[in-house]
């Protein structure tokens, strides 16, 4: 199966089949499964910088705001095991580092910038909920230790 590409040319207003591997743009994989005519779309490749923009920054907002209601709900809850929290970190780090490598090379400096410092802020909730889970460990144990040194 050969590999095409669909573009519009402003100036002749008419389809043209472009190789898409000299395109330079952001991929894109749809998540609709939806067949258009006789195929169906595996990936898009954005060109233009608006798009670029508004699509990266609604996607990374969107992953943002689940990270942050993921982690609300491990700080809130008394029983979070330690390799939830392990977990989570690493796949923050993991997320801060396609960031870093994937998506800022289409974004403003600022906006990474800020980025990092939205996600080194849900760093420091989970590692702030490991220093409270270490602190209720040790008052647990003085409590047992005291009770049995009697």
């Amino acid at each position: 199966m050969s590999k095409y590409s669909i573009a519009k040319e402003e100036c002749q207003k008419e389809d043209v089949i472009i190789n898409p591997k000299k395109l330079k743009g952001f991929k894109v994989q749809p998540k609709n499964e939806i067949k258009y005519g006789t195929g169906k779309i595996d990936e898009v490749i954005l060109i233009d910088s608006n798009v670029i923009d508004n699509v990266l920054k609604r996607k990374i907002k969107n992953k943002l705001d689940d990270y942050l209601e993921y982690i609300m709900d491990i700080v809130e809850d008394d029983d979070t095991a330690g390799s939830t929290i392990r977990e989570t970190k690493d796949d923050l780090a993991r997320y801060k580092s396609i960031i870093k490598r994937k998506y800022k090379k289409y974004l403003d400096e600022r906006y990474v910038e800020l980025l990092m410092k939205k996600i080194e802020l849900l760093e420091y909730e989970l590692n702030s909920k490991v220093l409270n889970m270490q602190d209720q460990l040790d008052e647990e144990k003085e409590v047992t230790h005291g009770k049995g040194s009697r």
